[in-house]
């Protein structure tokens, strides 16, 4: 998994150390209710990524192969007017998930997103995800 940054370099954290991971699963809403070993799987394949403002996360009609979470920062969800105009959805803080309907439903991200600040995402491949729903 890579992202695009403004500057064309990806920033990548190849690995995440899996405990303060699964913390941070746990303390959401969307996985708080999972078993502790579920929580610990899901931590084992997650990937942390950092962006910078304006940074896209993914774009519209990219595979929607990640489902995300924002770790802090914020996130914008987009989609361009046929004008050309930039139409913002949604709004997303530390803890929010994004992503998630295009993963569960195997079709492209149906909006972009984008850092709106320094952020970091965690991002979970489609088949756990899948094997929990």
């Amino acid at each position: 998994m890579t992202g695009v940054t403004s500057g064309g370099k990806p920033s990548y954290h190849p690995r995440m150390p899996a405990k303060p991971t699964a913390d941070f699963l746990k303390a959401g809403t969307v996985f708080a209710a999972l078993p502790a070993a579920e929580i610990a799987a899901l931590a084992a394949v997650a990937r942390e990524q950092s962006y910078r403002a304006r940074d896209f996360i993914f774009r519209e009609g990219d595979e929607s192969a990640w489902f995300w979470l924002v770790r802090s920062g914020r996130v914008k969800i987009l989609r361009q007017s046929p004008r050309g105009e930039e139409i913002v959805l949604e709004l997303l803080g530390p803890g929010e998930p994004f992503g998630a309907v295009a993963v569960l439903e195997g079709r492209p991200y149906p909006a972009s997103a984008q850092a709106m600040e320094t952020t970091t995402a965690v991002g979970i491949p489609r088949a756990p995800i899948l094997a929990l729903a």
